[in-house]
């Protein structure tokens, strides 16, 4: 991999409207190209995971493939909201009996399933991507959703306990019930690759390992060998260690675009 990986091109999205009123938003090959590798990509709001630099790196790294990448807005997280406030506004919702992160998976199931239907998205390519918490919701759409065959994620959020807003209602069960690694059995076929720093004390790197290997270990049970479950573990940058390099998004939007394409 080059060690000189530039600045990628600006991405420009285009909205994407659902029956029931949810923008979507997109890059890429024209709709009317008909059905499309298809990758969905979670980081902040749907513009903002699109067009946005850093956050939006691993979709402007595959601008020009013959794919799709599709976003919306992740829960709190529309342009007039601050994303920083995000996870503690979950927390209060759930610690009011609310299900916003469940309620916001099943809406993103659904919005792949009108992808497929009209013709968008072709349903034996397909992946989910993420950063951070992105990849938290990658992994649950992939969970929800067989027709993704492969999940990329960046310093991923892997259990909403760890979380610092959290803490408060970290033994709920429906906080619980959300931690990736009760997925494992979902995600045997699935091929997964996560990158993490070496000492990312936000989201926890002990948690990602942990996650991959209870996927790994699944897979193997279930006689998917050798599980195609990946974590490639860099030295930790950024604040708490939680950056991610331009050529890490470059190398992983490559891994991708091998699984969409190859």
């Amino acid at each position: 991999m080059p060690q000189d990986v530039r600045e990628p091109p600006q991405v420009l999205p285009l909205p994407y409207e659902t029956p029931w009123g949810r923008t979507l938003y997109y890059t890429g090959a024209p709709l009317d190209a008909g059905p499309l590798p298809t990758l969905i990509y979670f980081s902040l709001s749907g513009e903002d995971s699109l067009a946005t630099s850093p956050f939006n790196q691993p979709v402007a790294f595959l601008q020009g493939a013959p794919l799709r990448i599709f976003s919306l807005d992740l829960p709190a997280h529309t342009r007039e909201e601050n994303p920083h406030e995000a996870i503690k506004k979950w927390a209060d919702e759930m610690a009011a009996g609310r299900s916003p992160l469940t309620d916001f998976i099943d809406e993103c199931a659904r919005a792949c399933q009108l992808l497929i239907e009209r013709g968008v998205a072709d349903p034996s390519r397909m992946a989910s991507a993420g950063l951070s918490r992105g990849a938290f919701f990658a992994t649950h759409l992939s969970a929800r959703l067989p027709a993704i065959k492969a999940v990329l994620g960046f310093a991923p959020l892997v259990d909403l306990s760890f979380a610092k807003d959290f803490s408060p209602i970290a033994t709920q069960e429906a906080v619980q019930e959300l931690a990736l690694i009760n997925l494992t059995s979902l995600l045997i076929k699935t091929h997964f690759r996560f990158y993490i720093g070496n000492r990312d004390t936000l989201v926890s790197t002990k948690l990602a390992f942990e996650f991959i290997t209870a996927l790994a270990d699944a897979a193997f049970e279930a006689h998917q060998r050798p599980p195609a479950a990946e974590l490639i573990i860099t030295p930790s940058i950024g604040h708490h260690g939680h950056g991610t390099k331009r050529e890490t998004f470059f190398e992983g939007a490559m891994w991708l675009k091998s699984e969409l394409l190859g």
